[in-house]
């Protein structure tokens, strides 16, 4: 999950570091076209479609926990929604027993950005997050959106630009999405 790294100590011995998985960099993905997966009947939203393969959709990544695709209104160059294939209706249906799924959701998201997330959200150019307390479609995803800023004015207020802590009335991270609903910090403490 982590990447690891050898240096010598001001005593002389060796320390291994881990940062955390979105400081590392990962490989850019690539897009496929949407394919039927069987089961999701019980999830009628228009995720359940895309999951069933009902509706086209762009897939950057998937996994058995999660599916990365393009959003179809896209804020910006890049646009992408990481969503859980377990049906979560919201960020606040979140449980303790989520945690692991949002580390990999975000964990997805540094593999879709294709740079360092971190330095990306630390500049402001781009968001990643929740939108809540209201929402379109009533299933968990994650926005992943750069460069920013968003296209337009609404976007803007969507999709705030001001760095690693972007929470907003109408935007939270993944970092406070964690600390409030699974009660864990997102980064796994070393």
């Amino acid at each position: 999950m982590a990447d690891a790294s050898t240096s010598e100590g001001s005593r002389g011995r060796t320390v291994r570091r881990t940062k955390p998985f979105w400081e590392s960099k990962p490989k850019k993905l690539v897009a496929k076209p949407n394919k039927a997966r069987p089961g999701f009947d019980d999830n009628r939203t228009v995720f359940g479609a895309i999951l069933r393969g009902e509706l086209p959709a762009t897939v950057y990544y998937e996994d058995n926990r999660v599916l990365a695709f393009a959003d179809i209104a896209p804020a910006c160059a890049n646009h992408i929604l990481i969503i859980p294939k377990k049906h979560i209706t919201r960020v606040s249906a979140l449980t303790p027993d989520d945690l692991a799924l949002l580390r990999h959701m975000v964990e997805v998201a540094a593999r879709a950005c294709g740079g360092d997330l971190a330095e990306m959200r630390r500049a402001g150019t781009l968001a990643l997050g929740f939108h809540h307390p209201f929402i379109t479609v009533s299933h968990l995803h994650l926005h992943v959106v750069w460069p920013l800023p968003a296209r337009s004015c609404l976007d803007r207020l969507k999709f705030p630009e001001s760095g690693a802590n972007a929470t907003s009335c109408f935007f939270m991270t993944p970092e406070d999405a964690s600390e409030r609903y699974c009660r864990a910090p997102l980064i796994e403490p070393a």
